[in-house]
């Protein structure tokens, strides 16, 4: 206690603004009713302690449904509430954390706390919390994962490492693109150890750290083969594709009747337009994967031009579109005052925008790599993890991408600040020498 209160009396600004963020994130959680999708009532329909007994779920991953399954066990009815509460807590305390990350590359805290609150307290980050969805462990999981790679980048403990291994292997078994990040954190460390020679022994003990979320994802796979034929975490991807095939009429150009008969019979049902996931429902639940696998990636090759132009077309109608919660999409009974202040501060960035700041970071690691001669590691990763997340998206999710996309919100943010940063020592004449990474120091 005597810790909490010698950091308030210095840092009395800090906590105002964290306690009134938390405010604003339990006003809206009251406000607001708990909100289920389709995606949800497989959730909670599912038996979360089934994978003590190495019985897997074909299309999704076990770590939610067993959190969910525990609420549940515990306070029965009232076990969704609580597991919106969790998600409102993880969500505030990786407030805290993304705080923390901006104050290891500057030491401007009121400009910090500002750009904090603007993505702690924008609803397409509150919309999760009340949502049974993975997202907003998702977004915070990520936002603890960037925390504690620029730890690592400045400080160099193996510490850091260890905790971006758990936290990849919860996020992956939250959902399976998560993988990307797992990959990507692996193939940074076996780079640092090839290329910086003063950093190449906690450099390789991090590789090995690293790898070993692959070697538990290979042994899930190995039994998921076992049970379902396919190594893979999931089969959810095939529904995905069937979704796509329906809603772009590309399921017609199939060489299977059956699937192409029930299809069409759903597309032209009234509530298809509302609940587009019915033919998928529908062709999931009526034939076998390898029968729909084979159908689909048989339209795919055979029209590919058609495919591709559907994607971008698709990319094209939504790429403007804010990265808005599916919560406010779908549901927006609250209070009158709070919808007032929630459109204010609601945070309006879109796919688009995202992939300009993408760029933009990519130009200034160019930049500092061409006339500075400097590898610059965080502009180059906010630049990678963006845009391999934009990719995964698009090409693996496709029939919600921006749902999937959102994890890359973090990533975003961190950007936006590093921008705000960077002008203002630029407006003040100072010397830009905050790099995090290689023969450089944070000052």
């Amino acid at each position: 206690m005597k810790k909490i209160s010698n950091y308030y009396r210095s840092n009395k600004a800090v906590c105002m603004i964290f306690l009134l963020i938390f405010i604003v994130k339990l006003i809206f959680f009251l406000n607001c009713n708990i909100f289920k999708t389709p995606d949800s009532v497989e959730y909670i329909g599912m038996d979360g302690f089934d994978l003590f007994r190495f019985q897997l779920n074909e299309y999704r991953v076990p770590v939610y449904p067993l959190i969910i399954e525990i609420c549940e066990r515990l306070l029965g009815q009232m076990g969704l509430l609580m597991v919106c509460m969790i998600q409102l807590v993880t969500s505030f305390i990786s407030a805290i954390y993304l705080f923390k990350t901006f104050n290891l590359f500057s030491k401007k805290k009121y400009v910090s706390l500002v750009v904090t609150m603007a993505y702690a307290c924008s609803m397409v980050i509150m919309g999760w919390d009340k949502t049974i969805l993975t997202e907003s462990f998702s977004l915070s999981l990520t936002v603890f994962l960037i925390y504690n790679l620029v730890n690592y980048l400045k400080y160099k403990k193996i510490k850091s490492v260890i905790y971006l291994a758990m936290i990849t292997i919860i996020g992956t078994f939250m959902r399976p693109t998560y993988l990307l990040y797992v990959c990507i954190i692996l193939g940074f460390f076996i780079a640092r150890s090839l290329f910086l020679k003063k950093e190449r022994v906690i450099a390789i003990k991090s590789s090995l750290v690293s790898s070993i979320p692959i070697m538990i994802i290979l042994v899930y796979s190995f039994l998921f083969y076992q049970q379902f034929e396919q190594f893979s975490l999931s089969n959810s991807l095939l529904g995905q594709q069937v979704d796509v095939m329906a809603q772009t009429c590309l399921y017609q150009y199939g060489n299977d009747a059956q699937i192409v008969k029930t299809i069409d019979e759903i597309t032209k049902m009234d509530d298809f337009i509302s609940k587009p996931f019915l033919a998928r429902s529908e062709v999931m639940n009526s034939y076998g994967k390898v029968r729909i696998s084979e159908f689909v990636n048989q339209i795919k090759k055979d029209n590919l031009i058609a495919y591709s132009k559907e994607l971008v077309k698709m990319i094209g109608e939504e790429a403007n579109v804010d990265f808005e919660s599916y919560y406010l999409t779908k549901h927006r009974s609250i209070a009158y005052l709070f919808y007032a202040y929630s459109t204010f501060m609601r945070y309006t960035l879109t796919f688009f925008q995202g992939m300009v700041i993408a760029a933009i970071c990519f130009l200034i690691f160019i930049n500092r790599m061409m006339k500075r001669k400097i590898f610059d590691w965080v502009y180059f990763g906010l630049f990678g993890f963006i845009t391999l997340t934009y990719v995964t998206s698009i090409l693996g999710t496709n029939a919600e991408y921006q749902r999937t996309a959102i994890t890359s919100l973090p990533f975003i943010i961190l950007a936006l600040y590093l921008f705000v940063i960077n002008l203002i020592d630029f407006i003040q004449g100072l010397k830009d020498e905050k790099f995090i990474g290689e023969n450089y120091d944070v000052r």
